[in-house]
């Protein structure tokens, strides 16, 4: 991911909507040209400040310095050194060492003066003006935030229709595989809270590193009531909290007044009532008998079964998502897994601990419960310290996947509705008509909210715990697992393990948010062009969406464009102004007299001549 979008940065002035204008006028440049823009700034903020002096010193000069009626007698001191000093602190320097008695005898001591000392405080106080203004230019320095360019293969990326449903499926599959695995890599590297170094990953690329989530240890139970393990209050919810879609990346004139909510439950399930039994002759711990489980029904009322074998010979971990909103009929789940409405979004997490994989340690854990004793037999040594097992086929997590959008500038928000759900035009355009509020319907900022919540709403759809697991194996995709070596374990399991697993797969759903997101720019470079299309593809909108992706370039460096063009105009009308004495020499003679006569008199050259110089 460290060189994806390197080339599909766009170069130039762009908006930032989630910025008021004109603040959000943003320029982009590679870092090389960038440094000498502000290293130009610098300098012309230098310049300025000696032009500067010369009109700050012209006006302390008719203030402060001269007196009338001695236009026509000598320079004293003072007038002097205000009139040639070119520098703001030369001349509060110069002026306030004629008041020390340790002044120099070549130039007698000069009395103070409420005048004067107000010629040097003016002085210092130029001096610093120019020394905070060079400081805050660098406040004109946004960082590495770009935005992207509008390239060729920008969009949403999926497999093509091939000729067969299994080559379909295949490119399908590899695709979300890539996807899951990408997002665990970025996971790993990217969501710890410690901050790393030795990462290979550029973390720092994605516009948002981290989606901050608020957990709850004892939400309510996501399914009737006596179904949760424990009690009705012992489930752990995730939330986003309202997310804008900034957050994402999106860059769209209203993005910065949309959000969505992201929140997903989970708990331990009983599995008494969904539990039906066991086939085979063997006892209930035999190789061979299966233990078997309905959790919804057929079409004719039947129950459909899932089953695991006892398999003392092939000890590990298996891992299996199931997502009962694909079920046609939430009246055909099993009694148990039902929902008083239909905006809920059930998923269950099976894990399956063979009784083959050996412990160091004991585990109360619902979903990993490590109680058992090898039998004598199964020791490869008498004194084998790897002698506990776990006590269950079969740990249960039943989740309840919900999310909704909200306007920021509104307050208002949809209801918590499933992730994965259906949802009928009018409920569609009930959502629509909350996020975009007045917007005149079909004009450039309607498209643009419309747009992004279409794109928000498909990636959600990719971006579930389901597709955080994605049929990977458990020995895999489990924490549990990640010492898992010979068919042992040594590390002992942490108190609650089940919640560290639902964290990791959260954190996944909301890496492949970000992701997905971010790989809309243009197609990865590893796809093959010849698999894959996209689903933009001459729609509204890829005009819409495409460059406006931000995220964060190392190779880049933005300006804010308002600051910039400030320093400059700021600068330009200073440096035009400074030259009043030969653009207005006559109009400020007729109009101020002596005093010019005065301010020409205390010139050096002038000086000079009146010696024969």
């Amino acid at each position: 991911m460290s060189d994806a979008g390197t080339n599909a940065v766009q170069i130039g002035v762009w908006t930032d909507y989630s910025k008021p204008r004109p603040l959000g006028a943003t320029l982009t440049l590679p870092n090389r040209t960038a440094a000498l823009l502000l290293a130009f700034l610098a300098t012309l903020i230098g310049i300025t400040a000696t032009r500067s002096w010369r009109l700050a010193s012209f006006l302390l000069f008719n203030l402060f310095a001269f007196e009338k009626g001695n236009a026509e007698t000598q320079p004293n001191a003072t007038q002097v050194l205000l009139r040639n000093s070119e520098t703001a602190a030369g001349a509060g320097v110069n002026i306030a060492f004629l008041f020390l008695p340790w002044n120099s005898k070549s130039t007698p001591r000069t009395k103070i003066t409420w005048k004067r000392a107000a010629i040097v405080l003016a002085s210092f106080c130029h001096w610093i003006l120019f020394i905070a203004a060079g400081l805050l230019t660098s406040q004109i320095f946004l960082g590495r935030t770009v935005v992207s360019s509008v390239t060729p293969t920008c969009g949403v990326w999926v497999g093509k229709n091939e000729s067969t449903e299994s080559v379909n499926y295949g490119i399908a599959a590899e695709l979300t595989l890539n996807a899951t695995l990408e997002a665990e890599d970025y996971v790993k590297n990217c969501y710890t809270r410690e901050k790393s170094t030795s990462t290979i990953l550029d973390c720092g690329k994605l516009h948002t590193q981290i989606v901050p989530v608020a957990v709850e240890h004892n939400a309510t139970c996501p399914f009737p009531t006596g179904v949760c393990r424990y009690n009705n209050q012992s489930a752990y919810a995730m939330d986003t909290g309202k997310l804008p879609f900034t957050t994402l990346g999106l860059n769209c004139k209203r993005c910065h007044e949309l959000a969505v909510r992201r929140r997903t439950v989970c708990a331990p399930l009983r599995d008494g009532r969904l539990f039906m039994g066991m086939v085979g002759d063997n006892a209930p711990e035999g190789d061979g008998t299966l233990w078997v489980w309905s959790f919804y029904k057929n079409a004719t009322g039947g129950n459909e079964t899932y089953s695991e074998e006892v398999n003392w010979t092939k000890p590990g971990f298996k891992l299996r998502s199931m997502n009962l909103a694909a079920v046609e009929n939430t009246s055909l789940l099993q009694p148990p897994l039902q929902h008083a409405d239909g905006y809920h979004n059930p998923v269950l997490i099976l894990v399956t601990v063979n009784f083959g994989v050996g412990f160091l340690h004991k585990a109360n854990d619902p979903i990993f419960s490590i109680q058992g004793e090898m039998e004598p037999e199964r020791l490869l040594k008498p004194d084998w310290p790897w002698k506990y097992r776990s006590n269950q086929l079969l740990g249960i997590l039943g989740c309840d996947e919900l999310m909704q959008y909200c306007s920021l500038k509104t307050g208002r928000c949809t209801d918590l509705r499933g992730v994965i759900g259906r949802r009928s035009d009018e409920e569609m355009d009930a959502d629509f008509s909350i996020l975009a509020g007045n917007t005149t319907r079909n004009d450039d900022a309607y498209n643009g909210i419309i747009f992004a919540a279409v794109l928000v709403d498909n990636l959600l759809q990719q971006s579930t715990l389901q597709g955080s697991i994605f049929d990977r194996d458990g020995n895999v995709a489990l924490q549990a697992a990640r010492s898992l070596q010979n068919d042992r374990i040594s590390t002992p399991l942490p108190p609650e393990q089940w919640k560290i697993e639902v964290d990791h797969w959260f954190s996944l759903a909301m890496a492949r948010l970000q992701l997905g997101a971010f790989s809309t720019i243009e197609r990865r470079p590893g796809a093959d062009p010849e698999r894959v299309r996209n689903l933009w593809e001459g729609q509204r909108i890829q005009d819409s969406l495409c460059g406006h992706i931000k995220f964060k370039s190392p190779g880049h460096t933005s300006l804010s464009f308002f600051g910039v063009m400030f320093v400059v105009a700021v600068c330009a009308l200073i440096l035009l102004a400074s030259f009043f004495e030969e653009v207005l020499e006559k109009v400020l003679r007729r109009w101020l007299g002596g005093r010019m006569v005065g301010w020409g008199a205390a010139e050096n050259l002038a000086l000079l001549g009146e010696k024969g110089g």
